[in-house]
């Protein structure tokens, strides 16, 4: 019985957080421009920014969620436009995989991506001391 009591013991507990993070990618085959001209509700900032560790530039949308305090940003290869990961950043901190955090992850943990262009410098969040990006950037 105690061998019982163990496993069970261990079947509740949450999983390691690398084994738990990032979530499954939802809508891996989504583009840039479909996200884009799906919904205009919430949408905070459309930006360009670089991956600190190898300098990959990633195209990337955020919004405000309807249904939680928090914000979602997809983020897409530019070469491509295909997504490649999201993030929902929260205001106060969330359960994740059995740890306090205030972010979760989708498709991959990206490193710190340093923003390089605004493609739509009037929204509420764009950084006014970048460039707008260019069409072809």
């Amino acid at each position: 019985m105690i061998v019982l009591a163990a496993g069970c013991r261990g079947f509740l507990e949450p999983p390691p957080f690398d084994e738990c993070q990032p979530y499954p990618l939802e809508c891996a085959d989504c583009s840039f421009e479909e996200d884009l001209g799906t919904d205009t509700l919430g949408l905070l900032r459309v930006w360009r920014c670089a991956l600190e560790d190898d300098g990959t530039e990633l195209d990337a949308i955020t919004r405000r969620v309807a249904s939680l305090p928090a914000d979602d940003t997809h983020f897409y290869e530019a070469t491509t436009g295909v997504r490649r990961a999201a993030v929902r950043e929260h205001d106060e901190p969330v359960q994740v995989c059995g740890e306090e955090r205030s972010e979760e992850w989708w498709g991959e943990i990206l490193p710190a991506c340093a923003p390089v262009c605004e493609h739509d410098p009037e929204l509420a969040d764009a950084d006014p001391t970048l460039d707008a990006c260019d069409n072809g950037s």
